[in-house]
């Protein structure tokens, strides 16, 4: 069995390096009450806990997409190029080359 680490919304923004300003302003929420709910000092409520897990999956979610890219990079040995938009090359890339480099991947 894997052991997981308690984990809590303060600590999932700061694992995606989010800053709380930030998180309250999208989720709608006032910063005192984000954190009253990141210390645990209040529960969330119902509407306020699916808020919070929709915006930090999102960016999560986005992040994961990013190293998947860089990660692909790296193991690809391509040499590293100024010119584009790392970021554009991975919504560029043909479904054909994500697979042969996932498939190519250890």
């Amino acid at each position: 069995m894997t052991h997981i680490n308690p984990m809590n919304f303060r600590i999932v923004r700061q694992l995606l390096a989010l800053k709380a300003i930030a998180i309250a302003d999208v989720t709608g929420l006032n910063s005192s009450r984000l954190s009253l709910l990141e210390t645990g000092l209040r529960d969330p409520t119902r509407s306020e806990d699916l808020t919070l897990r929709a915006v930090l999956l999102r960016v999560a979610l986005r992040r994961r997409q990013e190293l998947e890219a860089a990660i692909m990079w790296l193991q690809s040995r391509e040499p590293q190029t100024w010119a584009t938009d790392p970021r554009k090359a991975l919504f560029e890339a043909s479904p054909e080359e994500q697979m042969s480099a996932e498939s190519s991947s250890p």
